[in-house]
């Protein structure tokens, strides 16, 4: 069947090229948007949004220009300034123009982050309008009371026992069932279980500085498939090599906001399997991390 394919093809190239001509593919005209999601800070001013005509053919076109509220709200976080009466037009040299979005900015306040949609829609029979016809905008908020603290953290674990060393990268995120932001959810806490296990999400209460986080101790951190599961503690150790069971572990963010400090000598019990009730690692205190 390959072969048949491959002389079809031939076949086809040699009658076109004996026809002196070039073949012709007769696509339409369309009007599309140039991404499905845009994100803009919210002191940006003003998000521009392309509108493409692919395979111009010389024609007017027109598309209907329309912003659907979501979390945002017209006239109180966002204005349409380009097109002012909804509708775009494109001349037949006219290939790319934009949608202008005055954003509102709520700088001091809280808002969370806000959403919106703009939609196309072909103004008259001539126009036809491509698959993206929607995309939508986010206008991020830059005053979550969180925000030093949210996003993916990195740097290196020291075992206690010896110069064995673990790659850490932990994710910081918000707690969905907290609506008060006094806490936050810490993933991969425990390097080792990162790398070879299953891990949990843990969480950590912030204090109202928003310059600490504390993680109680006990909470379940994840299982290795050779261990079992264990739970994540602060630990202190004693001269006789002996360690004791904090109550919590603390994370200190820098003066610059830029690193996170592991200030307490922490580690993992095991909990189940033939290990348990014995300490599974112990990582050094004084573990920098740093945003990624």
């Amino acid at each position: 069947m390959k072969k048949n394919i491959n002389f079809l093809v031939l076949v086809f190239v040699l009658l076109v090229t004996s026809c002196g001509r070039k073949v012709d593919y007769p696509f339409e005209s369309f009007v599309t948007l140039d991404a499905k999601k845009y994100s803009v800070a919210e002191d940006a001013g003003v998000l521009r949004i392309p509108v493409d005509v692919y395979n111009p053919s010389g024609k007017e076109m027109n598309v209907i220009v329309k912003a659907v509220d979501s979390t945002a709200i017209a006239g109180k976080d966002y204005n349409i300034v380009y097109p002012v009466q909804g509708v775009m037009n494109f001349s037949g040299d006219e290939t790319t123009k934009y949608i202008e979005v005055e954003i509102i900015p709520h700088l001091g306040v809280f808002t969370k982050n806000l959403n919106f949609s703009i939609e196309l829609s072909a103004a008259d029979e001539q126009t036809t309008v491509g698959n993206v016809n929607v995309t939508t905008c986010t206008i991020s908020d830059d005053d979550h009371p969180l925000k030093y603290f949210l996003g993916d953290w990195s740097g290196t674990a020291d075992n206690y026992m010896d110069d064995e060393t673990f790659p850490m990268e932990i994710t910081i995120s918000e707690n969905s069932s907290d609506d008060t932001y006094k806490t936050m959810k810490i993933e991969n806490l425990e390097p080792v279980i990162a790398m070879y296990g299953s891990t949990a999400a843990v969480l950590a209460e912030i204090n109202d500085e928003k310059t600490q986080l504390t993680i109680k101790s006990g909470q379940y951190a994840g299982s290795h498939s050779a261990y079992g599961s264990c739970s994540i503690y602060g630990l202190t150790a004693s001269s006789s090599g002996q360690f004791g069971l904090e109550d919590a572990i603390v994370m200190n963010l820098s003066e610059d906001k830029k690193s996170l400090t592991i200030s307490t000598m922490f580690g993992s019990l095991l909990t189940s399997g033939d290990y348990a009730g014995y300490l599974f690692y112990i990582y050094e205190p004084d573990l920098v991390l740093t945003r990624k």
